[in-house]
C-alpha cells in the first residue's frame, strides 16, 4: 500500500518502509534461547516492526498533512530464508528504483534488552545522519549506535 506524496515536484520520489512477516523462531545459536529447539513465535522477529509499520502507516493515513514524497507501506515475506520478497521487489518494482530515496527497514525494534537503537547504512546515505540524530535525541533510547 502507499500514500501519493502532496508535493508536485517530489510525489514521484519514494520513501520505502518496510518490515517482514514471517518467522523460523525454533531456538538456537541466533535466539535469546540458545539451548532450546522449541518454536519462537516471533512476537519481537518479527511481529515488532510489523505492528510499528501498521501504526505508522495508520498515523499517515490519519493525519491531515501529507507527506511531500510518496510513501510505500511494504510488508515482505520470505526475509528469514532468503529475503525473497524484497529480493522479488528489486527486480520488480512497483517504480523505477532510480526514484526510491530511502529505504526504512523495521526488524526487531523491541529486542534490544539495553534500550539502544541500532541504525545501519548511515554510511551510504549521509543526509540521514542529522535526521536520525534530532530523532535519537528526543527518543526515550539510552543509546544509538550505527552500523
Amino acid at each position: 500500500m502507499y500514500l501519493r506524496g502532496e508535493d508536485e515536484s517530489l510525489r514521484n520520489e519514494y520513501v520505502i518502509i518496510g518490515a517482514h512477516f514471517d518467522h523460523l523462531g525454533m531456538g538456537g545459536p541466533a535466539s535469546r534461547a540458545r539451548d532450546t529447539v522449541a518454536v519462537h513465535h516471533g512476537a519481537d522477529d518479527n511481529a515488532s516492526g510489523v505492528a510499528a509499520l501498521l501504526e505508522i502507516a495508520r498515523s499517515f493515513a490519519m493525519s491531515h498533512a501529507r507527506p511531500r514524497r510518496t510513501i510505500l507501506f511494504a510488508f515482505w515475506t520470505g526475509e528469514e530464508e532468503g529475503k525473497f520478497g524484497s529480493s522479488h521487489y528489486t527486480r520488480h518494482p512497483r517504480w523505477p528504483l532510480a526514484t526510491s530515496k530511502a529505504y526504512l527497514n523495521l526488524d526487531m525494534i523491541g529486542r534490544d534488552p539495553d534500550n539502544i537503537l541500532y541504525v545501519s547504512g548511515t554510511s551510504r546515505q549521509l543526509a540521514l545522519k542529522p535526521l536520525i540524530a534530532r530523532a535519537a535525541a528526543g527518543a526515550p533510547v539510552a543509546g544509538v549506535r550505527r552500523r
